[in-house]
């Protein structure tokens, strides 16, 4: 038989060590993880002691797609993943925090791939560094719980609080398989946005481009 755990990375240990302790007398019971697919540990990667979401290979997942950089370019939530409902409570903490405090900003020169806060349409949100031109000031950064990519000044960052790492980045970056468009004005992203807006779809993962990115 296989055990299936859901939840945060340090809710899964707690419960394993209990488990493993239950059985500890009983050689025969593995704790081996089973789903995982091939390059999960590429798209599972510890950004800042968060852990980004992964789709599991093979495997159908409901998903909203939140983001939609072109017509083969995409960011996915998962709806229904145990940590999903607390993301709005999160936003609503980092909007308060960041609104009506002080918080220190990011130290220049800014650190390519280091994750930090930025606002965004009267909210904070969780970002990392994509790219950083010393030379204007300005940062790309790509958006860790609704995807999608900004530019801004790197003085509009602030660091990142501690506990405001423990729910995983729930965005994920994904590449639609097979599908390579041309059009130069992003036409098809607006089909894509037209025939999936505001619905929970199914995707299925059937690998990784060579960066690493979901397909």
């Amino acid at each position: 038989k296989q055990c299936c755990i859901e939840g945060t990375r340090l809710n899964i240990d707690k419960c394993l060590d209990i488990v493993k302790d239950k059985f500890y007398h009983n050689p025969e019971i593995t704790f081996e993880q089973v789903n995982r697919s091939i390059g999960e540990g590429q798209n599972q990667k510890n950004l800042n002691g968060s852990v980004c979401l992964s789709l599991a290979e093979g495997v159908m997942h409901d998903v909203f797609v939140s983001s939609i950089v072109g017509g083969g370019h995409v960011f996915l939530q998962q709806p229904y993943h145990p940590t999903f409902f607390a993301l709005e409570r999160l936003d609503q903490c980092m909007t308060k925090t960041y609104t009506q405090f002080t918080c220190p900003q990011v130290p220049q020169p800014v650190v390519v791939n280091s994750v930090c806060v930025a606002p965004c349409e009267g909210g904070w949100y969780r970002c990392q560094v994509v790219a950083y031109d010393n030379d204007t000031g300005v940062v790309d950064i790509k958006y860790l719980d609704y995807g999608g990519y900004h530019s801004l000044p790197a003085s509009d960052l602030r660091q990142i609080r501690t506990d405001f790492l423990s729910l995983p980045f729930q965005a994920i970056e994904c590449y639609l398989a097979n599908i390579n468009p041309t059009d130069d004005e992003n036409i098809s992203a607006f089909v894509l946005e037209e025939l999936i807006s505001q619905q929970v779809v199914q995707a299925r993962m059937i690998g990784t481009n060579e960066q690493g990115v979901p397909m």
